[in-house]
């Protein structure tokens, strides 16, 4: 546990320091992460940021394993105070949609995260909306209206994202932009989603 706790530690918050090699070993040894999520209680940002990022590249391939941290993860999304934290959980969040997980839950969250100071989450949480609507039989209309509204965002970024996603919304076959989808779990079921 104090070795996860180093590689955590490495680096700043411009960077993944070492979250890579902090994945690979929670991955290959689940027992260690509870060990992972109470590190997004440190008291050192560094600490915290890169236990999001590790945790958001866990959830990439292993989504299940964070169902039962989904209360603690939506605390941690509306009040950390460093932004890598909380755009990291923004996309843990879209991984999370292809699970039974309480969906209305992470929907709530992420539609609150669209209000976000930071442009990074803001940006996150719309992709992380877009994959809940494609994979919810019958998203509901409140997912468009609220990206619609970051058309207008001070942010150039987010604007295009928002524009982007409004179109996918709109148009359920067209294909997610390959950068926003970084699990293969989330690709396989759309794809799926799409054949059926």
């Amino acid at each position: 546990m104090e070795q996860l706790r180093w590689q955590l530690a490495q680096g700043d918050l411009t960077n993944d320091g070492l979250s890579d090699e902090a994945a690979m070993a929670v991955l290959t040894s689940p027992e260690l992460l509870p060990a992972l999520m109470s590190r997004l209680g440190d008291p050192q940002p560094v600490v915290r940021g890169h236990a999001a990022d590790c945790l958001e590249k866990m959830a990439r391939q292993r989504p299940a394993w964070l169902a039962e941290f989904l209360p603690d993860l939506i605390v941690r999304a509306r009040g950390d105070d460093v932004p890598m934290v909380r755009w990291h959980l923004a996309m843990v969040f879209g991984h999370l949609a292809t699970q039974p997980a309480p969906r209305e839950e992470v929907r709530v969250c992420l539609l609150d995260m669209l209000s976000d100071p930071s442009p990074f989450v803001r940006s996150w949480a719309i992709v992380s909306l877009l994959i809940h609507a494609r994979l919810d039989p019958e998203p509901p209309d409140e997912i468009a209206r609220s990206v619609a509204a970051l058309t207008a965002d001070t942010s150039a970024a987010v604007r295009s994202r928002a524009v982007k996603a409004i179109g996918l919304l709109t148009q359920p076959g067209a294909s997610i932009p390959q950068g926003w989808i970084k699990s293969e779990v989330v690709r396989r079921q759309l794809l799926a989603g799409q054949a059926g």
